[in-house]
């Protein structure tokens, strides 16, 4: 036999104050409640619990032995349940976020530095990976904050998460102004770009495929890739070295171009463009620590995009 939980918690709590006044207030219901929950505890146990004198609850050994028994779960419940409510009004623990290596490396720090001003109780684990590998951990729980860079493939579709576009950001082609000019006969064509050198993320070089598809309309396959590196910084080294060329996110290199250390390989079409987005799952319901600082990355980003904007 189970009893039931509602009369045990209220047994519980009459103990504790050792008053049904003091255990009424606690639970704010009234005290003839309290004593009718307390006698259909007795009558389903069988047992009784307390000696009733005027003025006066004393625990039966019966009583005292049963919340030995059940005082570490309902002191645990009680203070999880009080734990959780503070949460809800002041939020602390940790926060796990999955972003873009690039991006998260170069916007997240300071923006977790302000959100911690205001909320020091929180902490923050930062996983920098590819989207396939953020929004799968997060479809697993393993983040509480997604974002990733979409290029508006088949591919992120699958993923059943709602995407939310927060900002968009400029990758461009770039060398080295001393490998266009050690080449005279250079010129941002498909035909003459195919002979040229690159450097790139990984062997498949998907940002180089998005990229000649976006400008040309055509998949390349067959590029001279001379270098693959994991790193951003590393792949601007390798073309300000004059290794070849590469994918870069513009603001890393405007200084660079500004002083022609390094030349855009400009088509006549638009840039292309990585769309920074935040993943959400439809059935989730995030947490305030969460809500806040997915506000406070909106915010941010507003502000970044409109200074993009009036450059």
């Amino acid at each position: 036999m189970i009893p039931d939980y509602n009369r045990l918690h209220i047994f519980y709590q009459v103990f504790r104050h050792s008053s049904i006044a003091r255990a009424a207030a606690a639970l704010f219901v009234t005290q003839s409640a309290i004593s009718q929950s307390l006698q259909k505890l007795e009558q389903e146990l069988d047992i009784p619990l307390f000696h009733r004198y005027p003025k006066k609850l004393v625990p039966t050994p019966a009583a005292e032995r049963l919340f030995e028994s059940i005082m570490p779960f309902f002191s645990t419940f009680d203070s999880t349940i009080e734990s959780i409510h503070s949460t809800e009004k002041n939020p602390h623990g940790l926060l796990r976020i999955g972003a873009p290596p690039v991006f998260g490396a170069q916007f997240l720090p300071a923006i977790i530095s302000d959100f911690r001003a205001a909320y020091p109780a929180v902490k923050f684990h930062l996983s920098l990976a590819e989207q396939t590998v953020i929004a799968d951990a997060y479809r697993n729980s393993n983040l509480e904050v997604a974002l990733v860079d979409l290029f508006g493939n088949k591919e992120e579709e699958e993923w059943n998460l709602l995407q939310e576009p927060l900002i968009d950001e400029h990758l461009v082609l770039v060398a080295s102004s001393h490998y266009i000019k050690s080449r005279p006969e250079f010129s941002p064509s498909y035909e003459h770009l195919q002979n040229c050198q690159f450097i790139a993320y990984k062997p498949q070089a998907p940002e180089l495929t998005e990229w000649f598809s976006h400008h040309f309309g055509t998949i390349t396959r067959h590029l001279d890739i001379v270098l693959t590196v994991e790193n951003v910084h590393a792949v601007i080294a390798a073309v300000k070295s004059h290794l070849g060329l590469g994918i870069v996110p513009l603001y890393l290199v405007e200084s660079a171009l500004k002083t022609n250390e390094l030349t855009l390989i400009n088509t006549g079409k638009d840039e292309l463009r990585s769309r920074i987005s935040l993943l959400r799952h439809p059935g989730r319901n995030p947490g305030l620590a969460e809500r806040l600082f997915i506000e406070l990355i909106r915010e941010n980003l507003r502000r970044i995009a409109t200074i993009q904007e009036q450059i």
